[in-house]
């Protein structure tokens, strides 16, 4: 039997792990959360580090690790397991920029013709000032460092304008992940999210996705990691993905290849469609959140053999193959999210069907599951149609009761128009 080191302990991670466990491999995970060790063991790593990770993973005769988070791609987690001679999903520090350095994956997109939004980068708050002072609205703002995908604003006033200059230069609440800023117009349509298998050459396409990041619904409120999801993404044609990986997916692995730093794992492609027309939001150098929940839940095609061969560098499968059903992924986040929240609320989990799953996104037992996080459990259902999979996700969420907690209640109701 195969065994596999899973990295993080958010509803990604559950998902991953979800998913392994149902292909008949032995997961491990390290730090996990009481839902994931549902479906995997507690890795025995006493101490956050690399070398830690590695040592267990040599004991363990672990066949493949899996990096979740971006914080460990960002650290160089990829890069250091390799030198030590073990396999890993998941691309080395320098290939994780494109996600890392918001300004590197502009510079990318630029010198390779990559369909992306007008922008521009300043490095002071000086520049900021004087790019802003007579801009027209509404447009977007983005700190080029990691920001647990908080970092993006749309600027659609003066005031919203005055609020994120405060939290940039006066509370500081970026740190060194607004040392650049990304100053870019702001593209009207339909976001959609693409997740791509690739060793850096080859490249195999999930479904598309389409998340939800505000915190409210009607797209009001903060900008947050993602409050919902659903699966497949119905506006998107086979020809449209075809333009995709020709004229954006395969042009940026090649740029990065000939950066020296090909980009072996799964890239996030979060675009946006006007018309015709589809352009780049932005690149994760993961899989995303909640996204993963929904297109792993229907997931026909085996997760381990893949990320095996992208781990080997030799990704030779030519599709990803799915049940020919729609997945809704509903988030319950903490009261207050993304801004100050409590945590240690009780989760109480009533009758679920068969058809649903519950992922653990923040929770950690103390007696009880408590929560942990802003984002506390991603419920995902599944059915034939869209609108069957809407209502059983919000049937299901009513036999759950979290004190000071909160959820959208228009997660993919967009798919269902016209």
């Amino acid at each position: 039997m195969s065994k596999v080191l899973i990295l993080g302990k958010g509803g990604r991670e559950h998902a991953i792990a979800y998913k392994l466990k149902h292909e008949g491999i032995d997961v491990f995970v390290y730090p996990g959360n009481p839902g994931i060790l549902t479906e995997s063991r507690q890795a025995d790593i006493h101490e956050n580090s690399v070398h830690a990770i590695a040592d267990f993973c040599r004991k363990e005769h672990i066949d493949l690790v899996v990096i979740g988070p971006e914080q460990y791609l960002a650290d160089g987690f990829a890069d250091i397991l390799e030198d030590n001679g073990i396999r890993v999903f998941g691309p080395g520090r320098a290939a994780a920029r494109i996600e890392t350095d918001k300004s590197y994956a502009k510079d990318l997109m630029e010198r390779y013709n990559v369909n992306t939004a007008k922008a521009v980068i300043t490095e002071s708050r000086e520049q900021f000032d004087a790019e802003t002072k007579y801009r027209v609205f509404p447009y977007v703002i983005k700190v080029s460092g990691l920001a647990a995908g908080k970092g993006a604003f749309i600027i659609k006033c003066e005031n919203d304008l005055i609020l994120v200059r405060e939290d940039l230069f006066t509370l500081n609440r970026f740190g060194d992940a607004a040392e650049k800023i990304i100053i870019e117009d702001f593209l009207i349509g339909e976001e959609i999210s693409l997740f791509i298998f690739t060793d850096g050459k080859n490249a195999v396409p999930m479904l598309p996705a389409q998340d939800y990041k505000c915190a409210l619904d009607n797209d009001l409120g903060g900008n947050t990691g993602g409050m919902g999801s659903f699966a497949p993404y119905n506006k998107l044609s086979s020809k449209d993905i075809s333009n995709i990986m020709n004229n954006i997916v395969h042009p940026v692995l090649k740029g990065m290849r000939d950066d020296g730093n090909p980009f072996r794992g799964l890239l996030y492609a979060g675009l946006i469609k006007q018309g015709d027309n589809i352009s780049v939001i932005e690149f994760n150098a993961r899989f995303g959140d909640p996204e993963t929940q929904s297109l792993l839940f229907i997931m026909e095609s085996s997760l381990y053999d893949i990320m095996n061969q992208v781990a080997h560098h030799n990704l030779t499968i030519n599709e990803c193959r799915f049940e020919n059903k729609y997945a809704v992924t509903v988030v319950i986040a903490a009261s207050g999210y993304p801004d100050k929240y409590e945590k240690g609320m009780q989760i109480n989990i009533g009758y679920i069907d068969d058809q649903s799953y519950i992922f653990h996104a923040g929770s950690r037992k103390a007696g009880t599951i408590i929560s942990d996080g802003g984002r506390i459990l991603a419920i995902t259902s599944k059915d034939k149609t869209l609108d069957k999979a809407i209502n059983r996700v919000y049937t299901n969420i009513k036999s759950i009761k979290i004190d000071k907690s909160f959820f959208r209640k228009d997660i993919a109701y967009r798919g269902l128009k016209k």
